[in-house]
This record gives C-alpha cells, sequence and structure tokens, in this order.
C-alpha cells in the first residue's frame, strides 16, 4: 500500500515489478515449486541462520508471485482444476494504495497541492530517496524502520479525511436526495467485550454463544493468531465491535476481511459465509452445477467473497542481521544508537511469527463453500465490492450471514456509504509486471508448450485473458509472455492462412486485444475498474528477448546492439 504514495509523493509515473507468477524457482535450481504450500519462491534454502531462520542464496519469501494458478497439475492436492489464476492478498494490498493515490489526485484539484503535501508529509514523512543513508557514496541502501504507519487503521483514517475533504464542497442536500436507503439497524446488544482476559477493550462479536468469534479488519492476522481473544481488537472506522462499515467512491473496489475466530475444544466444523447484497450490489451467483468459468465472470457480479489459504514464514526474505530491514510484527526487541545498529539476540524461536501461517492466497469461496477452523485458531473470509459508476451516492446496508453446522444463522450488518465523486479508470500512478507464459502453461496443461490446433486457440486465449484481467481489476498493468504461442506456431512452420511476409509484420492478437482494450470489455466477460480501456505500455525485448528473436542483427546476420 506504501508503494504507491511514495510514488505520487516523488512523481515517479511508473512502478516495474520483475515477475508476477513465478512458479519454477530455475535461478537456483530447486525446479517447480508447489505455490499452495511453500512461501519461499526464489533462491535457496539450504541452511538455518538463529536471526533468519530458514536461509540460503537469495532466500526470499512470495518473491514473483503476485498471483496462483487455478489449476495445478504438478501438485494434484493443491489443485482446483479452475480455468484461471487467483490473486495474492499482496496484489489487493497494492490496490488499495493505487486507490489511495486517486483519493490525493482528486484532493489536489479541490484543495491544492498543499492540502495534499500535509497528507504525504503526516502519512509517508520518508520515502525513497528522502530517507537519510550512512553511506553518501552509495545511497541505493539505508537501515532504518520505513516512515509510515504499520497499523492499518492509520491509513484508513488518513483515506476517510481526504474523503470527506473531498466532499466538502460538494451540495449536501443533492446526495440526500439521490437515495433514500434505510442504514443498518443499531446493535444495542452489541459486546462492550467479547471475551475473557486482563486488559479489556477487544471488540468481537459472539457467535453460537460464545463458541465462535466474528470481527472485521484490514490487517493480516495469522491463523494461529486470536486478537479477539487477547484484547487487540480496537474500533475502527470498518468495525465498532459489532458491524462493519465501508466508504468510498464510485468505480474504486472496497475490501475487508472477516476473521472468525474458534472459541471451542473441538473448534467449528462444516461453516459457511455469505454476503448476499448490500443495496443494489449483488454477490456471484453459483449453484452445485455452475461452471468454474462463471469465476471470472464480473458482468453481473459486484461482491465477491474468498477464502483465504496461509503459508507459512520458514525463514525471513534477504536481511543483513539488522531487525530494521524486516517488518514491525517481525522484529525481536534490538539495540537502537551507535553501539546498537539494530542488533538483536535470541533465536529464531523467538521471533514473533516465525513457523506461523500468513494468510496470503485469495481462493474463491465458492470453491471452499464450507469449512472447518480448529481449536485455537482463526480463519479470514475476505471480501471485495466493487462500487460501479453509475451507482447513487448514498448509503446501503446488507448482512453478512455466518451458518454453523447446526443450522443456526447469524448476521453481522455492513452498512456501504458511496460518496460523491468517482475515481478514474487510468491510474495516477501505474504499473508494470511482467507475466511468465511457461510457467502458467506447465501448471495448467503439464507442459511448458503445446503442439498447437486452431481449435485450441479460444480456449487458451481465454485462460491468458483472465491472468490479465484478474490483474486489471486490481489495478496493475501485466506485460510480456503470451499465449499467442500456436499462432506463432502456425506462423513459422508455414500453416497460417495468408501470406506469411504478411503474417510476420502483424502484432500478436491476444497483444493487440490488449492493447485495445477488448480484452477488458463486457464481450469478454469484464467489468470492473478500466473497463474498455487498453494497456498503456507495451515492453519490446523485455528480459532478452529481443536478442533471442534475432532483432539484434541485420540480415546479413551482424550484431546492430
Amino acid at each position: 500500500r506504501s508503494i504507491p504514495w511514495a510514488m505520487f509523493k516523488k512523481g515517479v509515473r511508473r512502478y516495474f515489478y520483475w515477475m508476477s507468477t513465478y512458479y519454477t524457482n530455475f535461478q537456483a535450481g530447486e525446479g517447480a515449486v508447489d505455490v499452495f504450500s511453500r512461501a519461499q519462491t526464489f533462491g535457496s534454502a539450504d541452511s538455518m541462520d538463529e536471526q533468519k531462520g530458514e536461509t540460503g542464496w537469495m532466500y526470499g519469501n512470495g518473491d514473483g508471485v503476485l498471483m496462483y494458478p487455478g489449476t495445478n497439475v504438478d501438485f494434484p492436492a493443491n489443485n482446483y482444476g479452475v480455468p484461471g489464476p487467483f490473486a495474492s492478498l499482496r496484489l489487493k494490498y497494492w490496490r488499495r494504495g493505487l486507490q489511495d493515490v486517486e483519493y490525493l489526485s482528486l484532493l489536489k484539484q479541490r484543495k491544492g497541492q498543499g492540502a495534499v503535501d500535509a497528507m504525504l508529509q503526516r502519512l509517508v514523512p520518508k520515502v525513497l530517496w528522502e530517507v537519510d543513508v550512512p553511506d553518501p557514496n552509495d545511497p541505493s541502501w539505508a537501515r532504518t524502520n520505513v516512515s509510515w504507519p504499520e497499523a492499518w487503521e492509520e491509513w484508513e483514517a488518513v483515506r476517510e479525511e481526504i474523503a470527506d475533504a473531498i466532499e466538502e464542497e460538494m451540495d449536501s442536500e443533492e446526495d440526500e436526495e439521490a437515495c433514500q436507503v434505510r442504514p443498518p439497524e443499531s446493535r444495542e446488544d452489541a459486546p462492550e467485550q467479547s471475551c475473557d482476559d486482563p486488559v479489556g477493550g477487544a471488540l468481537a462479536w459472539p457467535v453460537a454463544g460464545g463458541k465462535l468469534r466474528a470481527w472485521a479488519t484490514e490487517e493480516k492476522v495469522l491463523r494461529e493468531e486470536q486478537p479477539a481473544g487477547c484484547a487487540r481488537t480496537t474500533a475502527s472506522t470498518l468495525w465498532n465491535g459489532s458491524a462493519i462499515s465501508l466508504f468510498g467512491g464510485r468505480n474504486e473496489v472496497l475490501s475487508f476481511a472477516l476473521i472468525l475466530e474458534s472459541n471451542s475444544s473441538r473448534g467449528a466444523k462444516n461453516l459457511s459465509v455469505t454476503l448476499p447484497s448490500i443495496g443494489p450490489l449483488s454477490a456471484r451467483s453459483f449453484g452445485s452445477d455452475a461452471s468454474t468459468d462463471a469465476l471470472f465472470d464480473w458482468r453481473s457480479t459486484q461482491i465477491e467473497l474468498f477464502y483465504v489459504r496461509y503459508l507459512e514464514i520458514r525463514g525471513l526474505s534477504g536481511g543483513y542481521g539488522d531487525e530494521r530491514l524486516w517488518p514491525t510484527r517481525l522484529q525481536r526487541p534490538w539495540m537502537a544508537g551507535p553501539g546498537g545498529g539494530g542488533l538483536s539476540s535470541g533465536s529464531w524461536q523467538d521471533r514473533p511469527g516465525a513457523n506461523k501461517n500468513w494468510p496470503e492466497i485469495a481462493v474463491p469461496l465458492e470453491l471452499h463453500p464450507e469449512f472447518n477452523i480448529d481449536p485455537g485458531e482463526s480463519q479470514m473470509i475476505w471480501a471485495d465490492v466493487y462500487v460501479p459508476k453509475l451507482t447513487e451516492p448514498g448509503l446501503y446496508s446488507g448482512e453478512v450471514q455466518v451458518q454453523l453446522e447446526t443450522g443456526e444463522s447469524y448476521s453481522i450488518p455492513v452498512s456501504l456509504t458511496v460518496k460523491e465523486f468517482t475515481l478514474p479508470d487510468r491510474s495516477t500512478s501505474r504499473t508494470m509486471v511482467p507475466i511468465e507464459g511457461g510457467d502458467i502453461l506447465r501448471r495448467f496443461i503439464g507442459q511448458n508448450w503445446v503442439h498447437c490446433s486452431k481449435q485450441h486457440d479460444e480456449e487458451y486465449r481465454r485462460l491468458w485473458e483472465r491472468h490479465w484481467q484478474l490483474a486489471w481489476r486490481h489495478k496493475v498493468q501485466l506485460v510480456g509472455g503470451s499465449f499467442d504461442e500456436c499462432a506463432k506456431w502456425r506462423r513459422d512452420t508455414g500453416q497460417a492462412e495468408g501470406d506469411l511476409a504478411t503474417i510476420k509484420a502483424q502484432p500478436e492478437l491476444l497483444s493487440l486485444y490488449r492493447l485495445n482494450g477488448s480484452s477488458f470489455s463486457q464481450e469478454r466477460n469484464y467489468s470492473g475498474p478500466g473497463e474498455g480501456l487498453g494497456l498503456d505500455v507495451y515492453p519490446i525485448g523485455l528480459y532478452g528477448s529481443w536478442s533471442r528473436q534475432g532483432w539484434d542483427k541485420d540480415v546479413n546476420g551482424t550484431d546492430i546492439g
């Protein structure tokens, strides 16, 4: 979330992240990785370190993976058989930051640069080259804690302030008349404290006589954690102890995480969660006989729920023996000052979060219609709510339904305040993230490249296109890699129709569809941010493909650079 803020503050127009589907760790020679069961995706893991845990050359968790394969033929235990990808929570948090920046852009239009500077200084006082470096001759690194808050509540409080400032000069009477919707009824019996603890102040809604606790957040809650049971849950703009409150503009995706905590010695069995509607916004209709293709049809779906899967963190990415290089939630107590240098003592097991399961993979809840929670653990259910451009401003209501194996059903009110403003389709802070065709084909059909026939063209186009669409819904632009391999194969073997020289001069078909926006149209089952727009970046020669295609030589084979 912080990256787009830093970009906006320093005038960086585009952020390049190196890969989105790095499922084969070939740099370290470790082969295919089951990304559903192993957090480490890059580098080697050949030793243990008292500070960092499992480690090795360039050890990295989640590095190069922003989406997960819905079909995973190499690892049958984690194969959903779904013809498309799943998003990571990191991709969703990134989208939140990209949308935040649109708030800043609107604030600048309404209140001027001074108002924007005040918000930037408050939330991200030092970013990028503003950070003090220990060696002026090498400003590429620094060992220090980040300057921005890590508590999500502080980010949301600022977003709310900006939203209010944007609307300050609008005609409030017109807003009130635009939509007559009753707000959700208040819960007079909302608990001041939902469970026994010595600190007090925990805010969770007891379900099934206290055997299950439910609350909402945007924080990453570990599977082994039960924050409501230890008073870490606090009231916020999102959660007041008994109800969920969302706010935002039109053409914006709003999100929350529902946390269900088991408070029973036998856990919780066969739970199900639904959020059918919020005012005019509706969830996907997905019957028992529905095709999984429906998971990638957003034309009439504004509400999506996800069962979040967890990954065990067995070691820390990178690091140089300085606690300040790692997130606060993973830091051990460390020494400050000239003699301290961020050093700490203790073992890997002493580190908070070590060998714990962190939420990461957003699997459509339709694929987990019922689920269990083990004793002493929690389960995250993530919700995305898209507010279409034509939604009338106003207050809307809905209910999250939690059903138990006994048939008992419990409701949690949800309110949505739609603001007067609309976020733009084209992002202010833009992105560029490659995708790897070979890795995707390997996971979905079991081989890196395929022998193509024309009858498979639409199948491959649809699979490939869904990766672009999922990223596009998160305001991220993919580049590189192509399922136009079939078209290439027929072209290069002379089996393409038409004059071969003419065909070679044409752009790849799928690239054209993405550039002219047809891949992101209702005709291709897409609806949401950026509908009808095309990519605004097209790389040539990405990752050495310039030389592999022979484009670095003239007709005589002479190197032209």
